[in-house]
């Protein structure tokens, strides 16, 4: 019998299947508790999902994620359905979320019930060490986040957002809902005099406090191909290394080339991590 996850046992509950099925990205059970917007479900202690708003268009995210020794029996499809009800309760018609790239089983499921691949993402990592603080480029201007950059940062993502290499329309969330996803976060600008033209954001993880993961780096497209991405990248490492973290972790899709190749040269190694896939609602 699916249920909502309402309970600390329950988050613990899901954040130990999430880790037993993902060892290699783990979340701690307050990440779960805290996810903003979020639905939780639970088949017994099978399996579980999270449902909750997307930023393409016309989906709403969900993850489905099943121990190895429950398969076959009709959990990850009753998970499936019930998440579709609750896409249609977000006003959504159509599934998206991910699997990893060394899961061809959860592939396979996914595929069977018309589930397609619209992005690929590798899996990039930067070990920490000595590192120097950045020279930004002429006439820019890198900070911490301040109250009064929200709204420049706020339209560097709209803009940035479109921008990502996804099979699909994706845009950034409605402000509200985005000031809420961006709390926790470390965030820094690229200022041009007092407008921001860019921003970078860094997460903590409960489960791994000595690392940090990146989430999206947005330049202003007006300001493009002048070094900024590269100073906000650097100045993520510099901040990261003086804090005491050990690594930084991102996700970035396969073809969104310019990104991946100033992560390699900033030292940053990778591999096939993740699939993006988007499907229909299941009955």
């Amino acid at each position: 019998m699916i249920r909502r996850a309402e309970t600390w046992a329950d988050f613990e509950l899901c954040a130990r299947i999430k880790n037993t099925v993902e060892p290699g990205r783990p979340i701690a059970a307050e990440e779960v508790r805290d996810a903003p917007g979020a639905r939780l479900l639970l088949q017994g202690e099978a399996g579980y999902a999270i449902v909750k708003e997307s930023s393409l268009a016309g989906c709403a995210f969900t993850m489905v994620r099943v121990l190895q020794e429950e398969r076959c029996q009709g959990v990850g499809s009753a998970l499936l359905s019930a998440c579709s009800e609750e896409a249609l309760a977000l006003g959504k018609d159509a599934l998206y979320g991910h699997v990893q790239g060394d899961d061809p089983e959860s592939l396979a499921f996914l595929e069977r019930r018309g589930f397609v691949v619209v992005s690929q993402d590798v899996e990039q990592i930067r070990e920490l060490g000595d590192e120097p603080a950045p020279e930004p480029p002429e006439g820019i201007e890198l900070a911490e986040l301040r109250p009064e950059h929200l709204d420049g940062v706020y339209a560097v993502a709209v803009e940035a957002t479109p921008d990502m290499a996804i099979e699909a329309s994706i845009a950034a969330a409605p402000y509200e809902r985005w000031l809420a996803e961006m709390k926790g976060r470390i965030v820094v600008v690229a200022l041009e005099g007092a407008h921001v033209v860019g921003f970078a954001t860094l997460v903590p993880r409960a489960a791994q406090p000595d690392t940090l993961e990146h989430e999206l780096t947005g330049v202003l497209r007006s300001h493009r191909r002048r070094g900024i991405a590269e100073a906000l990248k650097r100045e993520q490492i510099s901040w990261a290394a003086a804090h005491s973290y050990r690594r930084l972790i991102t996700w970035t899709q396969e073809g969104n080339d310019a990104m991946r190749s100033l992560n390699l040269k900033l030292g940053y190694r990778e591999r096939l991590a993740e699939l993006s896939l988007k499907g229909p609602l299941r009955p």
